[in-house]
């Protein structure tokens, strides 16, 4: 091994030829003292993309399954391990046996975890990771670590009370299997969120809402229907804003016309309690992915409505994303910990969520010289007196419907716009 390998950084990644992993790959690519590990099931796949593979990081190939990874870790030393395989809710027993390894190898570890509950669950190993010195990050992507970051930079003027969020891809995105997997496994089941205070499970893809993100000076988005997705920011941001009765995300995918398709999907298996939608997951796969047109834009936002000074607040915070920088933001946040721990400016140690591991001005830098753009935009106060916290659009129900879930519910206005 030469000088310059043996100063190499070795970075593992899991699933690193898929969507996530890949686009990192790329977002890490002008780093020459970095050894990236490609790893999958499938070491055709790693070889393809390791030949396809342009920049100054080192990009090795390499056969590694999941099942196998404290061998793996054992053969090949990585300084940090990456999990962008998934899909996390499909793990089972042995959800955490990634951390649990990386823990026992005393290696670092970051993963996109997708699944609310592997995320929250993620913190029973807080006191083994810092007895390891190591740190484990679970859900470094754009929800909920932008999200995150935008709400304390809102919480500097107001106390929280109720949150929404969407996430707006461009219709060029392009989106993995495992991705597809898991949203079609979540749509029609349980989604864990809070609502007047108390937990309270909502229908994945089967409450909708409608938004248009603009930001100021900038061609909106049109008005876009976004649809309640099982993400993180769920159960990890209400603990971070004690003020906080309201929580709800979603996802506004397009064509609207396979959107209304899957929300009718999910609606009925909440209604008729059908099996999981999951073996349709390739055909949506195949059908998302061929329906591309449109405008190549994508965004995000977030909304919260609040107290400030007595008076009912609401602050809500857009993202424009033009061309292909929409489809790399999920994947900048690992991107952003990654470039910090190589100049020595590493997370504690400790087992989390990745919900304080940037702030807002760490993708401010991100985001230079890209084609996106983010402001603030700040209705005017209303007066306590005459605000009405219950203004807020509300997510659409099953119709007719005054339960969710088996939980008693008013009754709702129906995909009412901004």
């Amino acid at each position: 091994m030469s000088d310059v390998d043996s100063h190499r950084k070795r970075i593992l990644i899991l699933g690193g030829y898929g969507v996530f992993g890949g686009r990192l790959a790329e977002l890490l690519s002008d780093i020459p003292t970095i050894e990236l590990l490609i790893c999958g099931r499938d070491i055709s796949r790693a070889e393809a993309f390791c030949r396809r593979y342009t920049g100054r990081a080192h990009a090795l190939p390499l056969a590694l399954d999941r099942a196998d990874i404290a061998a793996g870790l054992l053969t090949h030393r990585p300084d940090l391990v990456v999990d962008a395989s998934g899909p996390f809710q499909d793990y089972g027993s042995e959800r955490y046996g990634v951390i649990s390894a990386c823990i026992a190898a005393g290696i670092d570890y970051l993963d996109f975890a997708d699944a609310a509950d592997f995320v929250f669950g993620v913190s029973a190993f807080d006191a083994r990771a810092r007895q390891a010195g190591v740190f484990v990050l679970s859900r470094v992507s754009s929800f909920p670590v932008l999200t995150a970051a935008v709400l304390r930079e809102m919480a500097k003027t107001m106390d929280i009370v109720s949150v929404e969020g969407g996430i707006a891809p461009s219709p060029y995105a392009g989106i993995g299997l495992n991705v597809m997997r898991a949203v079609v496994g979540y749509a029609g089941a349980p989604v864990k969120l809070r609502r007047g205070r108390a937990t309270f499970h909502g229908v994945g893809l089967g409450e909708s809402m409608r938004f248009t993100i603009a930001v100021p000076g900038r061609l909106p988005l049109r008005n876009l229907r976004f649809s309640l997705v099982d993400v993180p920011d769920l159960q990890v941001l209400p603990p971070e804003h004690p003020t906080l009765t309201d929580i709800w995300m979603g996802a506004g995918p397009v064509p609207e016309s396979l959107h209304r398709m899957l929300n009718l999907l999910a609606r009925s298996r909440a209604a008729l309690t059908l099996p999981s939608l999951q073996p349709f997951s390739r055909l949506f796969y195949a059908v998302l992915n061929r329906m591309r047109f449109g405008e190549h834009r994508g965004g995000m936002f977030v909304r919260a409505r609040g107290l400030a000074d007595g008076r009912a607040a609401e602050r809500s915070w857009h993202l424009l994303a033009e061309g292909d920088d929409g489809p790399y933001i999920p994947s900048m946040a690992i991107e952003a910990v990654v470039r910090k721990w190589l100049a020595r400016d590493r997370p504690a140690a400790g087992a989390r969520s990745g919900v304080r591991a940037l702030e807002l001005a760490d993708y401010d830098a991100l985001f230079q010289g890209r084609r996106s753009t983010a402001d603030f935009v700040n209705p005017k106060p209303k007066p306590l007196s005459t605000a009405r916290f219950s203004d807020r659009p509300t997510p659409r129900f099953p119709h007719g419907s005054r339960t969710c879930m088996g939980v008693p519910m008013r009754a709702r206005g129906a995909d009412r716009r901004r």
